[in-house]
Parts: structure tokens; sequence; C-alpha cells
């Protein structure tokens, strides 16, 4: 496969980017991300029939951004197309826009794909604000618990108001897109980043229902976030909440949450559940230990044949390294062509081959 990367300014421009890489000669499959600043509909529709009009046959799954990565590194309120060209792989999309729950939107997205032997990956974005992560992970895997999964949550530059995920046939606020690849010889290689230290003391979380939080230590959520973090946090929340993540133990594995919306009651939703009677604690990034951990995954992927990279960080992660992010970012591109977004949460699950 081949992976060529855009910073889409102009259709002029577009045009060039298509032609210099002699895009149109490939007769194969084409999967066209798309990751964007701009939170506008009208903008993404007429972006998106943009591409379709030079590359009709693409198939196009994108998102609204916290941030976009390209060969150029992090960049801010930007707009980036990533195509990538597969020599024997057939790509499908589907797109899912209900008020069910998240589970169920996993369980229907997934089996607009199904039965096919030699599917290998979905790539997905949910919108950032509806979905309960866990719940839409686990309705995919109800249905099909062998597939490789990687994406994340749309974001909108952290002013929770409205995300938006879209394929080349639709567009939703409150929904998810995938991306499926059929060819069980397909190598890929996920890694994945923790790096959240807990600080303080465990609470045992009293009352929660999925992913909304009522009280953790006798507390309404919102003031255990007072009491710890000051009173002005209420001002702040949920945007806070992202670089201040609840964390707990999920099959002893360390598991972020960070925090999506803020409701009347003083109740918080985070990106995935929390277990009512589960210990928590709050989690800070370790600015060294990041560094550290992107090089050693580095050290890990340059021993796979690589041929494209795509990356799906948090929101968190940019506003704490800041410009250092670039410090994980960058170096991969000497590996293979980057390209991906800043999000409002991320999904994983381990690859079982290395590769692609």
């Amino acid at each position: 496969m081949k992976t060529f990367t855009h910073e889409y300014s102009s259709k002029e421009l577009l045009e060039t980017f298509i032609k210099n890489n002699y895009i149109t000669n490939y007769t194969c499959d084409l999967l066209v991300q798309i990751f964007t600043s701009v939170n506008s509909k009208e903008y993404i529709l007429y972006l998106r029939d943009e591409v379709l009009a030079f590359l009709p046959n693409a198939k196009i799954i994108g998102t609204t951004t916290n941030g976009e990565i390209s060969m150029n590194g992090s960049l801010t309120h930007s707009t980036v197309i990533s195509v990538s060209v597969f020599e024997s792989t057939k790509i499908e999309t589907a797109l899912v826009s209900t008020r069910v729950d998240s589970f169920d939107n996993g369980k229907e997205i997934i089996k607009k794909f199904e039965p096919k032997d030699d599917l290998k990956l979905l790539i997905t974005f949910t919108d950032g604000l509806h979905t309960n992560g866990e719940e839409y992970l686990n309705g995919i895997a109800s249905v099909n618990n062998d597939v490789i999964i990687s994406g994340a949550m749309a974001g909108d530059y952290s002013k929770f108001e409205e995300t938006l995920v879209f394929n080349e046939h639709e567009i939703t606020n409150n929904g998810a897109v995938a991306a499926a690849f059929y060819n069980q010889s397909l190598n890929i290689h996920t890694e994945y980043s923790f790096n959240w230290e807990t600080v303080g003391q465990k609470h045992v979380v009293d009352k929660a229902d999925k992913n909304r939080v009522y009280k953790i230590s006798g507390q309404t959520t919102v003031d255990f976030y007072k009491h710890y973090l000051g009173e002005d946090i209420d001002k702040l929340l949920p945007a806070i909440g992202i670089e201040f993540p609840l964390v707990q133990k999920i099959d002893g594995v360390n598991t972020a949450r960070a925090v999506l919306t803020k409701h009347d009651d003083g109740s918080l939703s985070f990106a995935g559940n929390i277990a009512e009677g589960s210990e928590v604690q709050f989690g800070h990034g370790d600015v060294q230990l990041i560094i550290k951990k992107g090089l050693d995954n580095i050290k890990n992927i340059i021993r796979s044949p690589i041929e494209s990279i795509f990356i799906y960080s948090c929101m968190a992660r940019k506003a704490l390294l800041k410009e250092d992010i670039n410090l994980e970012v960058l170096p991969l591109k000497e590996i293979a062509p980057i390209s991906g977004f800043f999000s409002y949460g991320e999904f994983y699950k381990k690859s079982t081959k290395t590769g692609e």
C-alpha cells in the first residue's frame, strides 16, 4: 500500500496533489481519510464532493478534530486529506446515525460488513459527545470479536457543542462511521501509549450508570472535581476534565476515562464506562514518560514492514506536550507516511500480526 497526505487549502491545490502523485492512475481501492477542524456540515459536504469529483471511486471516512496530523507533524485549525492505495485489499464504508444506545450502534455498524471471512480490520470514528466508546466497542465485539479495531472519537476544539463524522454518502453528529478492510493477508501492527500517572488516594464510585457518574466518595462528581482541583474547576468542565481523567483498573490494566459532558445535576459523563463500586484515581500526564514511551513504540514499529502510519491521539496529550508533541509524532514519518488527528477518546485492539 501507499499513502499520500495533503494539507487542504483549495480545490486547485487538491487537484495538483492528486495529479502529482498519479493517484487517478490506480485502479485498486482507495481509502480517503479526512481530518478537519472546520465544524460545518456545509464545508464538509463541499469538501467531500471535491474529493469525489477527482476520485469518484474513493471510499471516505472523516471526522472533525481537536488537532490534525500530517507529514509536517501536529497542526492546528487545518484540514488533512490522507489517501491510501491498496493493491489487493477491498474496502467498504458504513455509517450509523441513530438515537439508540452506543452498544446497538456498534452491533449495527459491524453487521453492515457481515458475514465475510476475510474481514481483517475496522477503522472507525464516532461522534465525540454522545457515544459511549466502551459500549460501542462492546457492541462490535458481540457480533465479531476477531476483527482488529482502530480509530477514535471526533473532536470540536474543546467547545463540546457538536462533532461530526461522515463517509462518502452520509454525515452525522450522533453516530459512527467505519471503513472495513477485507484481506486476511493484510499485515497490521497496532500500538498504544497510556502514560497517565495516578495521583492521590483511591476513591469509590458511589453511583454510576454506565459512563455517567453521579457520586464519588459521597459527593456529586462535579463537587468531587471541585474539592480536589479547586472551586473554579466547575467553570472549566468538561474541557479541563480531558486533562484530568479518572483512572481505574480494568482486567489489571490502568484505563483512563476522560470527561465529555457536564450535567445540571452535578453528574459527569465520560468517554467510557466507570462501574458503580469501582475505585478511581485522578490521572495526570508525565511529559518525560510520554516522550520515552513514544520512542519505545518507534523501536517496536520499526521491526515491522510498515508502509503507512495512522495516528489517532488524545487531545489531552497535545494540550500537555504543546509543541513537544512533535517529538513523539515526527520521528514516525522517517518510517512511513503519517496522518491522523487528536480526539476525545481512542479505540485500540491489539493486532495478532505485525506489519502494514
